[in-house]
């Protein structure tokens, strides 16, 4: 693991925007008979969404996917 300068990781992952804070929205709802939960806005945290995807699938024992917003580049849903 190389640990890179804390200036230049603050200034690369920082972004300023005005307006609102940005909010995570978490949806549940029922699709085939079956719970499903809607995650979004998870941006802001800078995840890694492969990792993360990953993870809520070991951890919940089912499945998880990634799926990219149609409204917003470069946003996702888990």
């Amino acid at each position: 693991m190389t640990r890179a300068d804390e200036d230049e990781l603050v200034k690369s992952r920082v972004r300023i925007v005005k307006g609102a804070v940005p909010r995570v929205q978490v949806k549940a709802q029922r699709v085939q008979n079956k719970k499903q939960t809607v995650i979004a806005g998870l941006e802001l945290f800078q995840i890694d969404f492969e990792e993360l995807v990953t993870y809520l699938s070991h951890k919940c024992a089912g499945s998880a996917t990634l799926h990219e917003n149609e409204t917003r580049k470069e946003t996702y849903t888990v």
